[in-house]
């Protein structure tokens, strides 16, 4: 419904919890959303509110930016639109569990039907964050940026390449909070740097907030991991089934984030 649902609105000095719970209640879904403060869009000339510039885009859309402009996730589950902060899994993880085969020649086995393994050699190296915003209450631009660090080995590696450099623009921050959101986006990228695709039976009890571990392969890919999508499906040729991607940083590099706010 709301990728379907078009919108041409501005929401004039709404916040984006406001704007998440008007749209949960014009499609009867129970809004899970944690409040907001600042007014999204750009600083009008006369006065020190806020609107969204308008375009035509559906409510999924618009939701999904606000979400990621605000560090928070948006996502429904049942009758329930949820728009809160991203949080760390927790709980007991989700074993994948490969088994090299006990003798030469023989097949290896795993409780999934399929691997897939993908590494991001841009998100392996050093990475820097630029927020770039304006302070309402000062007038005054902001810049806030966050350094990953690499250690040990890693970095003997990466000697000489320079950092990848992304620069982001969000409206309405101050500097602490411009600060903060580097940091948030800092983590977030580099957790594409290591991603892992599975293929195996269906399981209903699998959830977006407990952690995946891969281990047995004898390798760096030996980690946690964080589901990015499960899919599942049932056919009367298939059975029940899932596909999940899940990413993570290498945590075997030491990568650490460091703050350098200007």
């Amino acid at each position: 419904m709301l990728i379907d649902s078009q919108t041409f609105e501005n929401f004039t000095n709404q916040t984006a919890s406001q704007i998440a719970t008007t749209i949960a209640g014009r499609h009867g879904l129970s809004p899970v959303v944690q409040a907001t403060t600042i007014p999204v869009g750009t600083k009008n000339a006369n006065d020190s509110s806020y609107s969204r510039v308008t375009r035509r885009e559906s409510e999924w859309d618009l939701l999904t930016q606000l979400a990621r402009n605000e560090g928070f996730v948006c996502y429904v589950r049942g009758r329930s639109l949820y728009f809160q902060p991203d949080t760390q899994p927790s709980g007991t993880p989700y074993a994948l569990i490969w088994t090299p085969a006990t003798v030469p020649g023989a097949a290896p086995s795993g409780n999934f039907k399929s691997l897939r393994l993908s590494r991001a050699i841009t998100l392996a190296r050093n990475i820097t964050v630029e927020v770039l915003s304006h302070d309402p209450g000062t007038g005054k631009a902001v810049s806030a940026t966050q350094k990953s660090t690499l250690t040990g080995q890693a970095a003997q590696g990466q000697a000489g390449i320079g950092p990848q450099t992304y620069k982001i623009e969000i409206p309405g921050l101050t500097q602490a909070q411009a600060l903060a959101r580097a940091q948030q986006i800092l983590k977030q990228y580099s957790l594409f740097e290591r991603v892992i695709d599975v293929q195996m039976p269906g399981d209903p009890f699998l959830v977006f907030e407990q952690p995946i571990t891969l281990s047995g392969t004898g390798t760096d890919w030996d980690q946690r991991y964080f589901a990015d999508r499960i899919e599942r499906s049932l056919s009367l040729t298939g059975g029940f089934t899932m596909s999940i991607r899940a990413k993570n940083h290498s945590t075997s590099q030491n990568s650490t984030g460091t703050p350098g706010a200007s």
